[in-house]
């Protein structure tokens, strides 16, 4: 059972996020994988939160797209929200909202995360009309 091994990761990569250090949550997610401990749902979602907050949105989509092609990982609100905020901070609005778009072709609920962070988007953008959407 490798149960155990995966929440220890998780608890490390977790601990990244809360640093701000995505280049050891790139290296926790790559011995993980290396060692055939496979990543879960909060795997993904810490990494994506790690990078989303530290402006690093090439790296973020890239494990997005890894956690979609992942056969064994459903993506939620949590991880889509993770997503769609780091592409707010890097001021990548437009793909922020096509996440959001994708999130509810797959009727995926958004969280009150997920609409902090497209609200504050738009909202730093002067964009008050599209908030309102």
């Amino acid at each position: 059972d490798l149960r155990p091994l995966i929440i220890e990761y998780n608890t490390q990569l977790r601990e990244t996020r809360r640093k701000n250090r995505w280049r050891e949550g790139i290296r926790i997610f790559r011995e993980m994988k290396d060692l055939g401990i496979p990543p879960d749902i909060i795997t993904y979602t810490s990494l994506l939160s790690v990078l989303g907050r530290s402006n690093q949105p090439e790296l973020l989509l890239r494990v997005f797209r890894m956690m979609l092609s992942d056969g064994n990982i459903t993506p939620d609100a949590i991880s889509f929200s993770a997503l769609i905020d780091g592409l707010v901070r890097s001021n990548r609005l437009g793909e922020a909202l096509g996440g959001f778009a994708e999130m509810q072709r797959l009727n995926i609920t958004p969280n009150a995360f997920t609409y902090s962070s497209i609200i504050s988007g738009l909202a730093e953008r002067k964009e008050w009309q599209r908030a309102g959407e």
